[in-house]
């Protein structure tokens, strides 16, 4: 206690009440208690202290000139000059709910003072000069923080914000109902909601009854209309454009789709219910007027080259004969070797089909019905089909020295095997004398029977070549004198031949005296009894049967070959058939016979 001496005390009434102030000091600073000398006291419960304005001496006091006025007060230190007024000082509420240790209860309790007492002692606090005040202890929760203080300024400033924000709040309203009125008024929103609301419906209500073409076998007017029009429109987004002389007073747009011109549209003012606000009105389509150009479509010819024995199909609908165009020159491309360049017009027949106004679906296919690969670049005016591969072969047996010409062109030297060959139907004669032996040339991928020239070596031009077995033999220059000793035998055979394969005599006496002309064991006669067995006429009759000059050629002195050219007659309202025969004759018991007949 001995840092209370030094307090002055003056004004305070019993022990009683300075220990319930002294007690209370204490407990807001956090000090403990002295023991008590006294007798402890019944306990109280311990009350929350309050918070109250308490003051400390702030003017030094005198130093005391004697002991305390009671032993039990502690000395105290003189206080410190300072301020006049009391400073605040923030310090955690002391747990007023705590019980007290046994130390600090020194054996016992302390007990409250009496309400009326500790009112008196607060007054008399209350009492106390400015420089005696105590220092006040606030807890930082029990403190209200101190309120700003606004001027007139801050709150005229609120007022001035607020209402500009309300002026610029009704500027934008206003601002947007007008750009809404400007943007649902302009002729470009109505012609959007055309192009929106033109469904395929819609157009194909238009349609019906304003397409116009022209029919044909080979499109229907129904289908045109979804190919050409509709296919168009659902395909392609519609696009729109100004037309010409467009102003506020006639607002006329051409509507169009995959860049072909559709309709023209018109719009107009809404009469009734048009106005939009500040001064704008409504638009609306008055008027839709579809353009010729895309309702009745100009009709197109297109001209097709296909091979002569080709069919041709447009649109799956067959070409027939009437659609031939001769005068027109067939696009052949490169399908066409050079052996044949010259002879394109009998290769190709040339269809001209007008009144199509779609691009056809084409399609064409050979004698045997494979389809055929178009040759190239096809357009909507003309297209034209490749030949196929080509199915003659010729072997052409020419003399050492020869030069061939094919359809006007002569053969190189790629023509030439460079083999050196017998004619097949003569290999069975080589005892009669020396057979000859030619040169054979290749000629393949041909579509049309040739027309072949063969000249010998000093350039005289060859007869008509013997044909057998796929090969065309030609013997060189004939034996003239071979032909004047033989002439007349080749030529009774051939006619003994010839009236019995037309039917003319085909009695068993007549087939006994042509067996009389062949010889015996031969190929020719295995053949002919052959042909009796199963004898059937050819229903020609024959005309004339000639030996042909010049064709000869002797092999050795007893055989040779020669060729006789006989003609048919088909009847009245058919041509004459010629067939050449090349005949082999031997010299047997000194007879001339024929051992072998090719054709």
């Amino acid at each position: 206690m001995s840092d209370e001496r030094n307090y002055d005390f003056k004004g305070l009434s019993g022990d009683a009440e300075l220990e319930a102030l002294l007690e209370s000091v204490r407990r807001d600073i956090g000090e403990a208690a002295p023991e008590p000398k006294s007798p402890p006291r019944p306990a109280v419960a311990p009350r929350p202290a309050a918070p109250v304005r308490e003051t400390a001496p702030a003017r030094e006091a005198a130093p005391a000139a004697g002991p305390a006025r009671s032993g039990r007060y502690p000395e105290t230190q003189p206080a410190q000059r300072g301020a006049p007024q009391a400073q605040p000082i923030r310090q955690a509420r002391p747990n007023a709910a705590r019980t007290p240790s046994a130390p600090e209860r020194g054996g016992g309790q302390r007990q409250e003072p009496r309400p009326a007492a500790r009112r008196r002692a607060e007054g008399e606090e209350r009492e106390l000069p400015p420089q005696r005040e105590r220092i006040r202890v606030v807890h930082p929760e029990d403190e209200e923080p101190e309120k700003p203080r606004r001027g007139r300024f801050g709150l005229a400033l609120g007022i001035y914000a607020a209402v500009l924000i309300l002026l610029l709040a009704a500027g934008c309203t206003l601002l947007w109902f007008y750009l809404d009125a400007y943007e649902v008024t302009r002729p470009e929103d109505a012609m959007e909601s055309f192009a929106e609301l033109a469904d395929e419906k819609y157009w194909s209500d238009a349609l019906e009854g304003a397409f116009t073409v022209g029919e044909t076998p080979f499109e229907d007017r129904g289908e045109l209309m979804n190919e050409l029009c509709l296919d168009l429109l659902r395909e392609n987004p519609l696009e729109y454009r100004e037309d010409e002389g467009w102003s506020e007073s006639n607002m006329v747009y051409i509507v169009s789709a995959g860049g072909e011109d559709v309709c023209r549209v018109t719009l107009g003012e809404v009469a009734e219910g048009g106005d939009a606000g500040f001064g704008f009105t409504y638009l609306a389509v008055t008027r839709v007027e579809l353009l010729a150009s895309f309702t009745a479509p100009a009709a197109h010819e297109i001209t097709v080259t296909v091979p002569a024995d080709a069919s041709l199909y447009v649109n799956g609908v067959a070409v027939t004969e009437e659609y031939i165009d001769s005068a027109l020159t067939p696009e052949s491309g490169e399908s066409v070797g050079e052996l044949e360049a010259g002879r394109v017009d009998e290769l190709f027949r040339v269809y001209r089909i007008g009144g199509l106004y779609a691009p056809a679906e084409l399609y064409a296919a050979d004698a045997e019905g494979k389809p055929l690969e178009l040759n190239g670049e096809v357009t909507d005016e003309a297209a034209a089909y490749a030949l196929g591969e080509g199915a003659l072969d010729y072997r052409l047996l020419v003399p050492e020295g020869s030069t061939i010409s094919v359809n006007g062109v002569e053969l190189d030297e790629s023509y030439n095997t460079g083999d050196t060959l017998t004619p097949a139907f003569l290999e069975g004669f080589g005892d009669y004398g020396t057979l000859p032996e030619l040169e054979l040339w290749l000629v393949e991928g041909l579509h049309l029977e040739p027309e072949i020239e063969v000249r010998d070596a000093e350039g005289e031009e060859l007869d008509e070549p013997a044909a057998a077995d796929g090969e065309l033999i030609y013997f060189g220059s004939g034996d003239q004198a071979a032909q004047d000793a033989h002439g007349a035998e080749a030529s009774a055979f051939m006619e003994a031949y010839a009236a019995y394969l037309s039917g003319e005599a085909a009695s068993e006496e007549n087939y006994t005296a042509l067996q009389a002309l062949v010889l015996d064991g031969s190929e020719l006669e295995t053949a002919l009894k052959a042909l009796h067995d199963d004898y059937a006429e050819n229903g020609l009759s024959v005309e004339r049967v000639r030996a042909r000059s010049g064709s000869f050629v002797p092999i050795g002195s007893t055989c040779c070959v020669c060729t006789v050219d006989v003609e048919y007659s088909a009847g009245e309202d058919a041509e004459d058939v010629e067939t050449a025969y090349t005949i082999v004759l031997v010299m047997y018991g000194g007879v001339w016979l024929a051992a072998a007949v090719v054709s």
